[in-house]
């Protein structure tokens, strides 16, 4: 099955459920192995107990209680990903695995963004260096699954891990990055003729005013995609993967992804900022 990059962007989502969200919503996370699994006990008053106002438990990330119900009633909408299995969770790199049951020789795997202070120092390591050690685990875990043809997708770190992976290993054939920053000069020197290769099979998708993803040098070749996302918010919620979406509330007090006429989530193209693309270009 053929997942476009919005949807894959959906599934990049959910690296960030936690236990704090299911909290939020009176639910417990469980042992799940699709996505099905995961999703179904946020029922509707599950959703409408993130998108009370008066939950305090509903404001403890910078996604929130209403925008996670919107997120979780989009993927729940969509057969394609609703009907996907979750064939491997990791948390210490941190990413899942998705499979379609009906195409067993591809896999999904989605990067989640910086994860303690470990990879805040591996970040800070990779200003100068080639490889760092967060960098070679998400490697080592890509080339450990029994699938040769992955796509792969991260947010931040996780799309600075998912860039990488697409560069390094033969299996992975697409990736679709959210506000991942780019590679030291190292990376690119060493790397030069696996890029080259690869490059074109890199989609950045950043967001307008992020400060992330213009750090260090993005891969030659890539595509860099700028997005006008979430207009309420400002500084570190910018960075959210949730602030790629525009929302919307209905009638009857209910939250949603703003879709475009066929019901896929809109990506509204942003304008690309001066410093953007001097460092990008």
């Amino acid at each position: 099955m053929y997942l476009t990059d919005e949807q894959i962007m959906l599934l990049e989502q959910l690296t960030y459920l936690t236990d704090d969200v299911a909290d939020a919503a009176g639910v417990l996370l469980g042992p799940y192995d699709s996505v099905e699994n995961l999703l179904q006990q946020f029922d509707d008053d599950a959703l409408q107990r993130l998108e009370d106002p008066g939950n305090p438990d509903s404001t403890k990330d910078y996604t929130g209680g209403k925008k996670w119900a919107a997120i979780i009633r989009q993927i729940k909408s969509d057969p394609d990903l609703y009907s996907l299995d979750i064939v491997n969770k990791d948390d210490s790199v941190p990413a899942i695995c998705f499979n379609d049951p009906d195409d067993p020789e591809h896999a999904v795997v989605v990067f989640r963004g910086t994860s303690g202070k470990d990879e805040w120092i591996d970040n800070a390591i990779g200003l100068g260096v080639s490889d760092t050690e967060r960098q070679k685990a998400a490697l080592d875990y890509i080339e450990n699954l029994p699938y040769d043809s992955i796509t792969v997708a991260g947010h931040s770190k996780g799309g600075n891990k998912a860039q990488y992976v697409t560069v390094l290993s033969d299996k992975v054939d697409r990736c679709i990055s959210m506000d991942g920053q780019g590679f030291s000069q190292e990376f690119i020197d060493k790397y030069y003729a696996e890029i080259q290769k690869k490059g074109h099979c890199i989609k950045n998708y950043y967001l307008e005013g992020d400060f992330v993803s213009i750090l260090m040098f993005p891969v030659p070749g890539s595509d860099q995609i700028c997005i006008d996302g979430d207009d309420s918010v400002i500084g570190a919620e910018n960075h959210a993967t949730s602030s790629f979406y525009q929302f919307w509330q209905d009638e009857e007090g209910r939250w949603h992804i703003r879709c475009d006429a066929d019901g896929n989530t809109a990506l509204i193209p942003g304008t690309r900022e001066d410093s953007m693309v001097y460092l990008h270009e």
